[in-house]
């Protein structure tokens, strides 16, 4: 075998080695450090597979001497006049010695459910019948749901916002925090 090949297995093997070793230190700091809905979990809507969340990526970017740069790559806005934006954010992953090792990609718009509506009170008291079947038809269809007020149940309506701007801070936020679980997750 020449002098070169040897070099090139041997260089192999130690990425192999480091790869692997770099698999047990996150297995270690998941069963060590992170915690269950707080470092990772499942969200809801999303299935049963659980998920980095943004403080187990900040925990792995610092047990691994990463350091990430944030890219605003995309800004869509919405062309029916109501406002609505998608951000899209690229998140460099960079390991100790300053080389990029992964592009996180997140992106979140103010179309999200969470952002486009609110929950709005009535004045309308939730039916007894309602607590034996929990028939939506009674509060007044599947925009309605019971809300506790006071000690009392009130019926609450889902309402679109009708200004979607407060929410752009939160949305452009929600993006990064995607693209930074994404890039670690990548790394």
């Amino acid at each position: 075998m020449s002098k070169e090949v040897s070099v090139a297995v041997q260089q192999h093997a130690g990425q192999i080695a480091d790869v692997i070793s770099m698999k047990a230190t996150v297995q270690d700091v998941l069963k060590s450090q992170m915690q269950e809905d707080v470092h990772y979990g499942k969200i809801p809507g999303t299935g049963d597979k659980p998920t980095l969340l943004k403080s187990g990526a900040e925990m792995l970017r610092m047990v691994f001497n990463m350091s990430t740069i944030c890219e605003a790559t995309d800004v869509i806005v919405d062309t029916n006049d109501k406002g609505h934006k998608t951000y899209e954010i690229c998140m460099h992953i960079f390991n100790k010695e300053g080389i990029k090792v992964a592009t996180g990609l997140g992106t979140c718009s103010t179309m999200e459910s969470k952002y486009k509506y609110r929950s709005q009170l009535t004045d309308r008291k939730v039916p007894s019948e309602y607590w034996d079947s929990r028939d939506k038809a009674l509060l007044g269809g599947s925009q309605y749901s019971p809300k506790k007020v006071k000690g009392a149940w009130l019926i609450s309506e889902r309402v679109e916002h009708d200004n979607p701007a407060d929410y752009y801070n939160t949305v452009k936020k929600m993006a990064k925090k995607r693209a930074m679980a994404d890039g670690i997750l990548t790394a």
